[in-house]
């Protein structure tokens, strides 16, 4: 047996987004589900740029006409969902990023009204 330990491995994309939001957020269980499909769509978006990653952007349509890659379509595709699944939380940059503090609880504070509304309007 060796004595050397393994690294753990890194944490994907979608964890690590997952747990920053944690890490500023309370979650309802209702929205926890959408973190975790955030989550889920952000490893997703992560598979498939490493599948294009070197690819030509173009192949042959099937009369050998140029056409978009198809991955281009379900990149383009995952990272909207991932946009409306965060916008659905009411999580902006600003209330997690470098703002200043006062920005921050500006972004918090209209992130929770807006929760709020979603809760009590449906």
């Amino acid at each position: 047996m060796s004595g050397k330990r393994k690294a753990a491995p890194e944490p994907s994309r979608g964890a690590s987004f997952r747990d920053a939001v944690l890490a500023e957020w309370t979650l309802r269980p209702d929205e926890l589900r959408v973190l975790e499909l955030a989550a889920s769509t952000l490893d997703e978006i992560a598979a498939l740029e490493a599948a294009l990653a070197g690819a030509p952007l173009t192949t042959s349509g099937s009369r050998g006409q140029a056409r978009a890659h198809p991955l281009l379509a379900e990149l383009r595709g995952h990272r909207a969902l991932f946009r409306q699944l965060v916008a659905s939380l009411g999580i902006t940059e600003a209330a997690k990023g470098e703002a200043d503090p006062r920005q921050r609880a500006l972004a918090r504070q209209t992130a929770g009204r807006r929760l709020a509304q979603v809760r009590w309007n449906g």
